[in-house]
Parts: structure tokens; sequence; C-alpha cells
């Protein structure tokens, strides 16, 4: 029995070095560490990066020249019956481009690396700005987790408090059953805490581009340092001036310029100059005997570019650069309304804030106390402190979603602006 024993106590200890060994090799992950990981790590990013090297890549395909063409023949006039001899020839054929294609090629190449270069700054933006979200989220669920758990712990208190009492005669069985009801209640809002918690860390995880099971970090920060001052003017001028989707907007127009260029180049007409040698043997029938000789040829193949006729090329760049005119319109008139709109919500939000002062949780706090003294004492009903209780429940969540609301609204108006002051 002794054996037993020790036995179950060894695996006791085994157990719970393991959770305490868990719990050490858990680490703190800050702001300015996640977003050095997601910048590094991100696989959708770094999926995204490599558009830039296959655009540079096209910059220089597009300054090749033309390949030359080289051509063979072998020819027999009938030696084997008539001896009429036998040849071969070389032929060496280029396309001359007249009309500045390969400069329109080269421009249009640039002016799409540009732009794939801002796109991939623009996605790279609203990464940052997605990730931070979801660091906000993970530090949110955190902060919930613990309001759970600490009015958890106080109602377990009240409930072994009044098993306590009922047994004693203080208080009534369905008083002591409700308490604990209550305390089975706030059970299960902490295990919805816990999941909610545990997936927006899965989440983090995705952003980080790791494999890897999200308790082995912990993330850190504070939701009350996304206090800012703007003012709405200078919000617009400044997201007219550096919001990347707009910059990509007009890079556009100037790719589909690019693409005007080019279409009227190719109307321009190629001309392919040609370099041949041929050689034939001695023609030794008698009714046409020809000694062997060697001749060299050259000359120019010009096409006759009846497309030209229908100009759809061009047609199609010019509508396109006039699509992409109206796009910049819109996406600048879109730009206006979503700021406008961003600033409204994080003020609103702000004045939110200001509503929850410390008296106001302090006093949340010293009501649910009272009561629960009161009640002790059998001066208030069970009811009375399940009401302070939930009262002060709420005024908490309330409290955290303003925080977390605040701050998301601060980083959708940074977004939108074009600006970026986030450290935490």
């Amino acid at each position: 029995m002794k054996k037993y024993w020790l036995l179950v106590v060894c695996s006791l200890f085994i157990v719970n070095t393991k959770l305490i060994a868990q719990t050490t090799n858990e680490s703190e992950l800050d702001y300015k560490k996640f977003i050095e990981t997601v910048q590094a790590n991100n696989i959708s990013y770094t999926a995204e990066r490599f558009n830039v090297d296959i655009a540079e890549t096209e910059i220089l395909s597009a300054k090749a020249f033309a390949d030359p063409e080289l051509q063979f023949e072998y020819f027999d006039n009938g030696e084997a019956k008539r001896k009429m001899g036998l040849g071969y020839s070389a032929e060496v054929g280029w396309v001359l481009e007249l009309g500045g294609k390969r400069k329109a090629r080269i421009n249009l190449a640039k002016s799409e690396f540009e732009l794939t270069k801002l796109i991939l700054l623009d996605y790279f933006k609203n990464l940052k700005a997605d990730a931070t979200l979801g660091f906000l989220q993970t530090i949110y669920q955190k902060e919930m987790l613990n309001v759970k758990e600490n009015s958890y712990n106080m109602m377990n208190q009240l409930a072994n408090s009044d098993e306590i009492r009922f047994k004693l005669g203080e208080i009534s069985e369905t008083d002591a059953r409700q308490s604990r009801l209550e305390t089975q209640s706030l059970k299960n809002e902490i295990i919805q805490a816990e999941t909610d918690f545990a997936t927006s860390k899965i989440r983090l995880s995705t952003f980080m581009g790791i494999d890897q099971y999200a308790d082995l970090f912990s993330t850190v920060g504070d939701l009350k340092t996304f206090q800012r001052d703007f003012d709405l003017i200078n919000l617009t001028e400044m997201a007219l001036s550096n919001r990347t989707d707009l910059l990509v907007a007009l890079q556009s127009k100037d790719v589909s310029q690019r693409m005007i260029e080019l279409a009227k180049a190719n109307r321009a007409i190629d001309l392919g100059l040609i370099l041949g040698l041929e050689h034939s043997t001695a023609v030794r029938n008698l009714e046409a005997e020809t000694p062997q000789f060697t001749q060299i040829k050259g000359g120019i193949s010009i096409p006759l570019k009846f497309s030209n006729k229908y100009n759809n090329e061009l047609k199609v760049a010019k509508m396109q650069f006039k699509q992409e005119e109206l796009n910049y319109k819109q996406t600048e008139l879109e730009i206006k309304s979503q700021v406008k709109e961003a600033y409204e919500l994080y003020e609103g939000y702000k004045k939110q804030l200001k509503q929850f002062d410390i008296e106001i949780l302090k006093n949340a706090n010293l009501i649910l106390e009272a009561k629960k003294y009161s009640y002790k004492r059998g001066n208030s009903s069970l009811l009375e402190v399940l009401d302070a209780q939930r009262t002060y429940n709420e005024t908490q969540n309330q409290y955290l979603e303003t925080l977390y609301n605040c701050a998301s609204s601060l980083i959708d108006l940074e977004r939108v602006v074009g600006i970026w002051d986030i450290d935490f």
C-alpha cells in the first residue's frame, strides 16, 4: 500500500514538473518582435516579393534584341542520272525593329516594375495593419480572460461561503444553490474566453509564418497607449500624399501611357535583313555543261502591315488609359470618404473611453464589495449581490471592449491615412 501511494505522489510530482517547465518555457512576445517576425517570415508576403523580382527580370527581357535566324539548305539537281550537279546554301536573317519598339518595351517594363514595387508596399502596409489588429485581439482576449477568472474566483468564494452558511442554517438552500449556479455559469464563460484567447494566438502564428503550438509564446502589451489628437483636414491631405493605393492608381496611369507609346511604335514597319551564301557543283551534262560556282546574296524584306488599318491595339491602349484615369479619381474620392469615416469612429470611441474613468471602475467594485458584506450580515438579498456582480462584470467588459475598439479604430485610421506610429 505504501508503494502504491509513493508511486502516486511521484507521478503527480512529474506532472507538476512538466507543467512548470511548460510555463517557464513560454516566451514573451512584444509587438516589435512580432512585427519583425511577420516581415521576415510571413509566407504570403514572401511570395508577393517574388513579383518584384519577376518584374525586374522583365526589364532585361525587354532590352533583348530580336534573335537572328540561321537557315541551311541542300539540293540535288539530278546528279546521279543527268549529272546536273549538287548544291547547298546558308542564310542568316535578322529583323531590324524600327519606330522605337525596343525603347517603348523597356519603358513599359520599367513602369510595370515601379508599379509592382508600389503594390508590394501597399500589400505590406495592409499586412502590418491586419497583423497589428490580430496582436491587439490577443491582448484583448487575454484581458477578458483575466476579468472572467477574477469574477469566477469572487463568485466561487461567495458560493463556498454560502454552503457553509446553509449548513449553519443562516441562509436557505435555494440561496446556496443559486450562488453555486452563478459560479458554474461564470465557469462556462471562462471556458469560452480561453477558447477565444487560444484561437487568437493561433492566428498570430499564421501571421508570423510559424508552425508551432501557440502556447509557446505569450503576448504582452497595453491597450491604454492608443490616444492621439488629429485634425481632419491635415489627415485628408496626408492621405492624398501617402496612400500607396493612390500611388498605385497613379502609376497604373503611367503604365497605360507606356502601353499607348508601345502600340504606336508597333505600327511602324520592321525591316528583315538577309545575307546568304550558295554553292553549286559543276554540271557535267553535255547539253548544259557549267562549272562550279559560289554566289553571295543579300536583301531586305518589308512586311505589308494591312493590320494598321484597324488600329485595334492603339484603341485598346487609349481606352485603358481613360479607364485608369477614372480609377484614379474614384480612388481619390474613396480615400477622402474613408478618412472621414475612420476619423469619426476613432473620435467616437475616444469619447466613450472618457466615460470610463478610474472612479467608475472603483465604484462598481466598491458597490459589489458592500453588497457582499451586507449579504453576509443578512442585510441584503442574494439577488442584490448577483445584480451588483453582473453590473461589475458588465462594467469591466465594456471598459475592455471600449479600449480595444479605440485601439483598433486608431489602427484603421492610420491605415487609411497612410501613416504609422504604432508602437506599444
